[in-house]
């Protein structure tokens, strides 16, 4: 019994120490749209591709479409680059998104070109928080992020967001990327425009579909709020201090539960001793 209570103990143990180690891998994402798989994409659609190399379109066929860059985004750290097809896709038909060789994205078009903006996103709140690094990370001495709730057509592909601060920054994120506008585990420390602690900061939100038609804009303001200098560069300042990802509180919680775990094997490593003495003297008597 004492054998397979271990064994149960182990196996949660290195369940436990995976989810961690998986939750604790903060590697900048990558972004690409049409993202893979996705069908009745327009025949107007645009090509969009995080930190590109060498960005090459094909169609079913393998031969290359030529496209032309249009337009770059750019924060602190990531850009996103936006390429035009020379003529419109054909209608129900598969296409591959390369990028210095790797196969990024395979799609499906539609029957039909699209022309008809998103809808103007509503914004429910806005959050920018800033805090010191109180320690050396890849993030410098200053962690800045933005989140908010923002309520967007189904046909939204892409938020963009631009701050008309001085300088100015405008950036292109996903949206489901929009309650963590800045933290490493999305590709950035920064905002990319410097940001002090009380000062009111606008911003410019426009929603973009897959053919890259645009909504009407929709501005809103909120100022800047300090938090406590954090250690962990992952640390989620979208309410100041709860754990984020590889958080001290996260690692403190692991301890916890690993302390609980060992000193439960310990006492009954222990029992399982006091019970083979037990029946050792009892034999000998």
């Amino acid at each position: 019994m004492r054998a397979v209570v271990t064994g149960i103990l182990l196996a949660l143990l290195q369940l436990w120490s995976d989810r961690y180690a998986q939750a604790c891998t903060c590697e900048a994402q990558r972004f690409v749209s049409p993202q893979d798989g996705a069908s009745e994409v327009p025949t107007n659609a645009e090509i969009v591709v995080s930190a590109p190399v060498e960005v090459v379109l094909r169609d079913s066929s393998s031969t290359t479409v030529v496209i032309s860059q249009t337009q770059t985004w750019r924060d602190d750290e990531v850009t996103l680059v936006a390429y035009r097809p020379s003529s419109y896709l054909l209608p129900n038909q598969e296409y591959s998104i390369y990028d210095g060789g790797e196969l990024r994205s395979t799609f499906r078009t539609g029957a039909e070109s699209d022309s008809e903006s998103p809808a103007t996103p509503t914004i429910g709140a806005l959050r920018i928080a800033q805090a010191s690094m109180s320690a050396q990370s890849t993030c410098g001495d200053v962690r800045e992020q933005v989140s908010m709730d923002a309520e967007l057509s189904s046909d939204t592909a892409w938020v963009d967001i631009a701050f008309p601060a001085s300088p100015s920054v405008e950036f292109l994120v996903p949206p489901d990327n929009l309650d963590s506008l800045g933290s490493p585990d999305k590709a950035s420390c920064r905002i990319g425009t410097p940001l002090a602690a009380g000062a009111d900061y606008c911003l410019d939100i426009t929603a973009r579909d897959l053919a890259g038609n645009v909504s009407a804009p929709t501005r809103i303001c909120s100022s800047v709020v300090e938090c406590a200098a954090v250690t962990d560069p992952n640390a989620d300042l979208s309410h100041c201090d709860p754990p984020g990802c590889c958080s001290a509180g996260d690692n403190g919680q692991q301890e916890l539960v690993l302390g609980a775990m060992v000193v439960l094997l310990w006492r009954l490593g222990v029992r399982g001793r006091r019970r083979r003495r037990a029946g050792s003297t009892s034999a000998r008597r």
